[in-house]
């Protein structure tokens, strides 16, 4: 249920940026990512650190299909979740459709 939310949202923010006479060009995968999800773009972070790799767009369209991709969110999501001030961002309460539409491991 994530996917098609992330791939949504991706192609939102492109769309947007796209139209926008601010902005010439569309988005990357990745600005899209990092400007609709921090979470996310900090979850893809993590595993290019630990992969000692830069996924290009392709890559990623492709990266957040995978279970490791889904617990590295998840990890990630539960990290920020549990900030103080974070407590009360809407994807952090429970039952929320958008901390739903996040797999668990």
């Amino acid at each position: 249920m994530f996917k098609p939310i992330l791939a949504a949202l991706v192609l939102l923010a492109a769309g947007t940026a796209a139209a926008s006479a601010a902005q010439p060009a569309p988005l990357t995968i990745r600005e899209a990512v990092q400007s609709v999800s921090p979470v996310a773009y900090e979850a893809v972070q993590h595993l290019e650190a630990a992969h000692h790799t830069h996924y290009t767009d392709a890559q990623l369209n492709n990266l957040f299909t995978t279970p490791e991709f889904a617990a590295e969110y998840q990890r990630t999501h539960d990290a920020f979740c549990a900030k103080p001030e974070n407590q009360k961002v809407l994807g952090c309460q429970p039952g929320q459709a958008v901390n739903a539409a996040a797999p668990r491991t």
